[in-house]
């Protein structure tokens, strides 16, 4: 007998095709050339990246997806960060979404991995980054960088305790 193929669901990146990292995920134990992008400056003050940015090679307009499953815990429309989005994946562990445009998810909307949460767009906040979607996630109440998050299982992050 065949045996059936059990789908392991693991996080993905918010974007489809290709694509360039405009931020990286600030890390004080990267070298300088590094930390360089993961610092955004918006001309009056400098903060660093909690999350990595992303944009298409020809600074077009893209589709942000969920990059696992969720529930939609706030949206926000924020004058300096755009429209951002925040999904709960499970009590430890949640994604945020910002620099977005054309989000119609409500609060308690349920969505899955690779589902349209918005289309990417410009932020004042990092103007630098041009059309862009900034995300963050965060594992019991951490900011972690979302490299290490790609390719696991929710399972995964929330024994790393």
């Amino acid at each position: 007998p065949t045996k059936p193929v059990v789908s392991i669901k693991t996080f993905a990146l918010p974007i489809n095709g290709e694509y360039e990292v405009v931020r990286t995920f600030f890390d004080a134990s990267l070298p300088d050339e590094q930390l360089a992008s993961a610092i955004i400056s918006n001309g009056s003050y400098m903060i660093e990246s909690k999350g990595m940015s992303y944009s298409k090679p020809d600074n077009s307009v893209f589709d942000v997806t969920a990059i696992y499953d969720g529930k939609v815990t706030n949206v926000v429309d924020d004058e300096l960060y755009g429209v951002t989005v925040t999904i709960m994946h499970s009590e430890d562990v949640y994604s945020v979404y910002s620099s977005l445009s054309d989000v119609s998810l409500k609060i308690n909307d349920t969505i899955s991995k690779g589902e349209v949460i918005g289309k990417a767009s410009t932020s004042v906040e990092d103007v630098d980054a041009k059309v862009h979607v900034h995300l963050e996630i965060m594992v019991n109440g951490n900011y972690v960088n979302p490299l290490n998050v790609y390719g696991k299982e929710l399972n995964d992050l929330t024994n790393e305790k």
